[in-house]
């Protein structure tokens, strides 16, 4: 009660009332102002009994105010009725992790699917399974449409048979191109992202590096270099694939069955290029050329011992 009546007073250093200086002076009759005359038994009763109406009175003023905020922020929104939703029989896949979270394993698939929207009720999705007919809830911020043609939902489920061949730079993963086979017999160059692509990556030493993270190779080839080179030895003879001279050039060669075909060319370490053994000297007598290779050129090209039919 002291502090109130010592604010209720003008100043004599700044000549202005405390509590007008803090709360303005527009609602001054009715904020913080107690009778001239009280008793002094319904003094704290009083006071407590006004202050609770001032603050109800705050908040009343505070809650139209943000109120009015809202309104005048969403006013230009288009109606609820009338918001993008997802159409009864959309097909739709199920994003399986948080944008945030990694897959388990590089290979895992990131999507599930697909399912057919049933309803669409505010964030949640109602989708039935095309594989065992359940019905499952998802949010809608899980969901992508599927790219499935409506009139065969399953045409892209276990088409893959095998990969046949590649066409790229193994260390440009933008230029990744693969000749996969599927089920009906028919192939085509694609990219490739199930489990053949593994199995095939596993069987090219060269592809080996599509198996890690997809992040700059450099470094890594950079460390592979540096290693000892204990594959080969002077004296070995090595078949080498063509593909080696470069993806571009080996694109542009009139041979046939191109991509199907492995052409090879002999290779023979001739000796040591330094004391550490992480250079070798090799020799090919077709182009007649003898050049100084390190660890990555021998265990992504040179290492194969003999030439298959």
């Amino acid at each position: 009660l002291i502090q109130v009546f010592i604010n209720r007073f003008d100043s004599s250093e700044t000549g202005v009332v405390p509590f007008h200086a803090h709360f303005g002076s527009v609602d001054a009759p009715i904020h913080f102002h107690m009778p001239d005359s009280w008793d002094p038994s319904t003094r704290a009763t009083a006071y407590l009994q006004r202050l609770d109406e001032n603050l109800q009175l705050v908040r009343s003023l505070s809650h139209d105010f943000q109120r009015s905020i809202i309104s005048s922020r969403t006013s230009p929104n288009p109606h609820s009725s009338v918001h993008n939703t997802f159409q009864k029989d959309d097909l739709v896949l199920f994003q399986r992790l948080a944008p945030d979270e990694h897959l388990p394993a590089k290979l895992e698939p990131r999507y599930t699917g697909p399912f057919r929207v049933v309803s669409h009720d505010r964030n949640d999705i109602s989708c039935r399974s095309l594989i065992d007919g359940a019905i499952r809830v998802f949010h809608v911020s899980r969901l992508n449409f599927s790219r499935a043609p409506m009139q065969m939902p399953f045409v892209w489920h276990n088409l893959v048979r095998r990969l046949i061949s590649y066409a790229c730079d193994p260390y440009v993963r933008t230029s990744i191109d693969f000749l996969v086979e599927y089920d009906d017999g028919s192939s085509l160059w694609d990219i490739a992202d199930t489990l053949p692509f593994e199995d095939f990556c596993r069987s090219r030493p060269e592809l080996a590096f599509l198996l890690f993270p997809a992040s700059d190779p450099r470094p890594r080839l950079a460390a592979l270099n540096r290693s000892r080179i204990t594959a080969v030895a002077p004296g070995d003879r090595v078949y080498v694939d063509l593909r080696y001279y470069g993806s571009s050039w080996f694109k542009s060669l009139p041979l046939p069955d191109l991509f199907t075909t492995i052409y090879l060319l002999e290779y023979t370490y001739d000796s040591w290029a330094n004391p550490s053994h992480t250079r070798i000297r090799v020799h090919c007598p077709l182009f007649n050329e003898t050049f100084v290779v390190a660890n990555a050129f021998v265990l992504h090209y040179g290492s194969q011992r003999w030439a298959d039919s």
